[in-house]
């Protein structure tokens, strides 16, 4: 079976049946041939709360899960580029509290959350993304001042605004490094943007930069390396991974959507960005998800882009969350433990 055809096909119940490659280390001289099982893992929890328990976690973990801030800062209220920046310095201003319904403003909802995560003695802010409109100076500043002085280490990835002033010339690629070189750099505490990984307590927390849709060789041979690796998995992406379900909406939200492509790209002339591609998906970004649908070291996947929460289980061990969007206030906190913690 060819792998893209592996892939639209793939459900829950094929994933339980794909051979895990089994792994050799030397024990006393001599070479052992170690088979790794499923995790088990328990999820539970809400659209804002979630547990999730596997004997495999060692020490207890909280986590406050950010995405989709669409901070904007401005300086005297002005913009740095307003040629570029003007329609998404005006995206989403004075949303609605989540919990209340009342109108306010996004910084101090952003101020808010960053407070409830010292209140709930959170030991890592992982952020997933469009936590910034775009890559100005004055709200990347904001931004690394704001996570510092919290005092929790965080795990940062960006998503396809923080890096995008809309209508500059040039590639998706080309202008994702050029702006991340040049503003973002501070927030990935010198880890490379577009792949990087820590391990936290026994966790191996693997951050991937998916917001051109389309993953390329060298993060595809990472995300491999990191499931040789004896510890469970934390996967972050911005943009969710594509599920069958999927083809039935309009628009294409998730990476490995068999529709990505010129044709089917709505938005570009909206974000005036480069337009897909016609060749459609890169045999590295489907590869990409057939081995985190097939890893067996993988506790959950967060991402967010969507600006709405889901929960849904990808493979027998791992879960897929997406945290609703965090201009609302929003948040999701997470608990990693296991039972006899």
């Amino acid at each position: 079976m060819k792998r893209k055809t592996f892939l639209y096909n793939l459900s829950l119940g094929t994933i339980g049946t794909i051979l895990f490659p089994s792994l050799s280390y030397t024990e006393n001289n001599k070479s052992v041939k170690k088979s790794f099982h499923w995790l088990q893992v328990k999820h539970s929890g809400d659209d804002y709360h979630t547990v999730i328990k596997c004997d495999a976690i060692k020490k207890k973990l909280r986590i406050v899960h950010i995405t989709d801030s669409h901070l904007t800062v401005l300086k005297n209220g002005v913009s740095e580029f307003p040629e570029f920046a003007e329609r998404m310095n005006n995206a989403y201003k004075n949303p609605k509290h989540y919990l209340t319904g009342k109108k306010g403003n996004k910084l101090e909802f952003f101020d808010e959350i960053l407070s409830e995560a010292k209140k709930r003695k959170a030991d890592l802010i992982l952020l997933t993304g469009d936590i910034v409109n775009n890559p100005s100076i004055y709200g990347i500043n904001y931004l690394v001042k704001k996570l510092k002085d919290t005092g929790i280490d965080y795990l940062y990835i960006a998503g396809n605004h923080d890096w995008h002033f809309e209508g500059m010339k040039g590639s998706s690629d080309h202008l994702r490094e050029k702006w991340i070189k040049k503003r973002l750099l501070p927030l990935y505490n010198g880890n490379n943007p577009l792949y990087y990984s820590k391990i936290i307590n026994g966790i191996n927390f693997v951050m991937i930069d998916d917001t051109t849709y389309q993953i390329n060789k060298e993060q595809l041979d990472f995300f491999r390396a990191q499931t040789d690796k004896d510890y469970p998995i934390i996967l972050s992406i911005h943009i969710p991974i594509y599920q069958p379900e999927d083809r039935i909406r309009e628009s294409v939200y998730t990476i490995g959507d068999p529709r990505w492509g010129f044709d089917f790209d709505k938005n570009y002339e909206i974000e005036r960005r480069e337009r897909w591609s016609k060749e459609g998906n890169k045999k590295e970004t489907l590869e990409l998800i057939i081995e985190v649908l097939s890893c067996k070291k993988l506790l959950a996947l967060f991402a967010g882009h969507e600006h709405s929460a889901m929960n849904k289980q990808i493979s027998p061990s791992a879960y897929m969350y997406l945290t609703r969007a965090s201009y609302s206030g929003a948040y999701r906190f997470i608990e990693l433990t296991n039972n006899k913690i």
